[in-house]
């Protein structure tokens, strides 16, 4: 009986081990409105190159002239370096263009990647099959 009650208490830690790790990643769908996308063209001030997720932080002016910030979520360290992103690929004062998908809490300057383009020398990410953000 001993063993039997050893061998239940590992399994139940083990298995709610796991359930937190898989739960601290969270969903995008959750978070973000999938199905709406908007437009940031602005500059960046901020890169923020570790896991599980990478921000860039881009500066813009909206319409009526205020400038805000935006934190615009994107993938993993792995995923991006495998198409060519690493944290030596931006630079402060680089100009971008973004489609995001905006988060789902309103007036919060928060969204996650879907594509963008440097207007220096038109380096683009997001248009190429495996270019997502997971």
């Amino acid at each position: 009986m001993t063993y039997t009650v050893r061998l239940l208490g590992a399994a139940i830690v083990f298995l709610w081990g796991v359930s937190a790790t898989a739960l601290a990643h969270h969903s995008f769908t959750a978070l973000y409105e999938m199905g709406k996308e908007v437009v940031i063209e602005g500059r960046v001030v901020r890169a923020v190159f570790r896991n599980p997720h990478v921000f860039l932080h881009v500066e813009r002016v909206d319409e009526k002239g205020n400038v805000e910030q935006w934190a615009l979520e994107w993938g993993g360290l792995n995923a991006l370096a495998e198409s060519g992103i690493t944290s030596s690929t931006f630079n402060i004062g680089d100009r971008l263009v973004v489609r995001a998908n905006p988060l789902r809490r309103p007036g919060d300057n928060r969204a996650r990647m879907v594509a963008l383009k440097r207007m220096s020398d038109g380096l683009e990410w997001g248009t190429r099959p495996g270019q997502v953000t997971d």
